[in-house]
């Protein structure tokens, strides 16, 4: 009886111990350790050093309700640098700095590093690290209330602000309703106030959307220019001399603008899938997305890809003689022009533009480029800061033709979302966009979304003449029903 109690125990141990090396080495295998080690890195030196938060706060408040596997990681923030150094298990160590005027960087190459030094002394005042807040105590023009339920609306911006500072809760950090470009209302959460920049995810796909089209119109370019074609030969990437040879090559800048490239990706946020595998894992972001092979014909299909924004994010790179060029192109093209002083975009360890996830600004500079997109284009002062083409290239037509296969493509125009299309979306539970839903409330058929990953977004009402901003970490979206906020304000405000 000892005996075989002995065997089994010796056997149980065995399975033991041949699951977890069988784990560990799935685990190991899939370059998950590296790819937190760089997750954390980029998070914390970001948190810190162009958000200006207590990197113990980012890493309690951010980093392990993003994952609890965060808690393996070994981090140092070294202030003097304003870097931060990341490890996780057996994995390298990640590096991510702050670079003057284009925020943090993982793995920046000493190429990267030298060239942002230069552009920091060609620009100066645009340090993009240590932000003091542009909006902080400025004032904006006093609310016109006439037509405007002040009770509902209060009483919605508060429903937002219940579980505050519950990183496992709704957890919004920041909520801003404008009504005829006046702050309708503005609330904060706990360790944020007006000069914090916080991040919007893909909000900033539809950043990186405005600045292609100002650049195609600056050029006299259209959008059926095959993107192989788009690029001065002494700054083509080298994957894209490979588009030419196979179907790639019939890919146009209307077909990355609208998402449907036909491209071999998918959107995956596993900790294995290719979105954490192309921000965390790789230095250059375009390439990784341009090393897709074709799957379906171009114009065809329409799929959602952080990929294809970044690919659009390279070959707008290759419209400047140099980097600081293109650096440079975001502010002179639009933030400046709209005051929008604190957004930057940060670039991989090549320097292009990560579009499709890393764009930090102030609240309030959100909602002045929500302001630009109710305007169609022009600003306050009523001078036109982008081409009048932009508003019906991006708002007019959806991705693809009604009567397609896909109606979730009626959903979306060039990098924005067409969130109240008549038939074609509707709010599912945790207020996802999908095919439409005969049950579910309507939003306003102009309803226009700015959206980015744990429930960020900038709502744009032409018909209510509003803007709404809403930030936070909403790490279960169950917890937020981003398309109820939208009604519920929509319903507080007159019609236009």
């Amino acid at each position: 009886m000892r005996r075989t109690l002995h065997l089994l125990m010796w056997t149980l141990s065995g399975l033991v111990l041949l699951a977890a090396t069988v784990l560990i080495g799935g685990f190991a295998w899939l370059g998950l350790p590296e790819t937190g080690a760089g997750l954390s890195a980029k998070s914390l030196c970001s948190g810190v050093f162009v958000a200006g938060r207590r990197a113990d706060d980012v890493i309690a408040a951010d980093l392990i309700p993003a994952s609890g596997l965060m808690h393996l990681a070994r981090l140092k923030v070294d202030e003097a640098r304003q870097e931060v150094t990341a490890s996780m298990l057996w994995s390298r160590e990640r590096r991510a700095r702050a670079l003057p005027g284009l925020g943090c960087v993982l793995d920046p190459t000493p190429a990267l590093e030298a060239s942002a030094g230069r552009f920091a002394a060609a620009a100066p005042g645009r340090q993009g690290v240590r932000v003091t807040g542009p909006d902080a105590g400025a004032p904006w023009p006093a609310t016109d209330w006439s037509g405007i339920d002040r009770d509902a609306v209060a009483a919605a911006v508060d429903d937002q602000f219940r579980d505050d500072g519950d990183a496992a809760g709704r957890n919004t950090r920041a909520l801003l309703v404008l009504h005829r470009g006046r702050l309708v209302a503005e609330r904060y959460g706990p360790g944020f106030d007006a000069a914090t920049r916080q991040l919007g995810w893909s909000m900033t796909k539809t950043v990186l959307g405005m600045l292609t089209v100002a650049r195609l119109a600056e050029q006299g370019q259209p959008l059926t220019l095959p993107a192989v074609d788009w690029v001065d030969p002494a700054r083509r990437p080298s994957w894209l001399d490979r588009w030419r040879s196979d179907a790639r090559a019939r890919i146009t800048l209307g077909d990355l603008l609208y998402m449907r490239d036909g491209l071999a990706h998918e959107e995956g946020y596993a900790p294995w899938g290719a979105v954490p595998r192309m921000l965390w894992g790789e230095t250059d972001v375009g390439a990784f997305a341009g090393s897709a092979p074709a799957e379906a014909a171009a114009g065809s299909r329409w799929r959602y890809l952080s990929a294809t924004t970044n690919l659009l994010s390279a070959l707008l790179r290759a419209q400047f003689a140099d980097d600081p060029g293109y650096w440079q192109y975001p502010r002179t093209a639009l933030l400046d022009r709209i005051g929008a002083d604190s957004l930057i975009i940060e670039p991989d360890a090549t320097g292009t533009f990560i579009a499709s996830s890393y764009g930090w600004a102030t609240p309030r500079d959100f909602a002045r480029l929500g302001q630009l997109i109710l305007q169609r284009g022009v600003g306050s002062d009523g001078r036109r800061v982008l081409p009048e083409a932009w508003w019906t290239i991006a708002t007019e037509p959806p991705a693809l033709p009604a009567g397609t296969s896909q109606p979730e493509a009626q959903a979306y125009g060039a990098q924005l979302w067409l969130a109240g299309s008549p038939g074609a979306t509707a709010c599912a539970a945790g207020g996802s966009l999908a095919p439409a839903d005969p049950a579910a409330p309507a939003l306003p058929p102009d309803t226009m979304l700015l959206s980015g990953h744990w429930g960020q977004m900038t709502v744009v009402i032409p018909s209510r003449d509003a803007v709404i901003v809403r930030l936070g970490m909403t790490t279960d979206r169950t917890r937020f029903d981003r398309c109820g906020l939208i009604r519920r304000i929509a319903a507080a405000l007159p019609t236009h």
